[in-house]
């Protein structure tokens, strides 16, 4: 799995397109726009926390709803932030789960 680093300024994803966004907790949000009127997103956990406990995954990256189709514009741009992202190196690799 891949997630964002723990010493990085979560804000820093503004840079990448994020916004700040709630989804069953604060989070950051980008949106995908695709063909033929699918989307998707790339959603970023700022916490995860149920009934006040921390179960641990925030920070990860995960998609929502991505067409993964080889000619899926949306894919591709799913591809391309997560590129960015290592790039810049903001993501780190946590154990073996995609």
């Amino acid at each position: 799995m891949l997630k964002i680093k723990d010493n990085v300024d979560l804000k820093e994803l503004k840079k990448f397109g994020f916004e700040e966004g709630y989804q069953n907790g604060p989070c950051f949000i980008k949106s995908l726009s695709g063909t033929e009127g699918t989307h998707g997103f790339i959603t970023i956990k700022a916490e995860h926390k149920i009934n006040g406990l921390d179960i641990g995954n925030a920070r990860e990256i995960d998609c929502v709803r991505v067409d993964s189709s080889l000619f899926s514009i949306e894919f591709y741009e799913f591809l391309n932030t997560i590129y960015d992202l290592i790039k810049a190196d903001l993501v780190e690799k946590v154990g073996d789960r995609l």
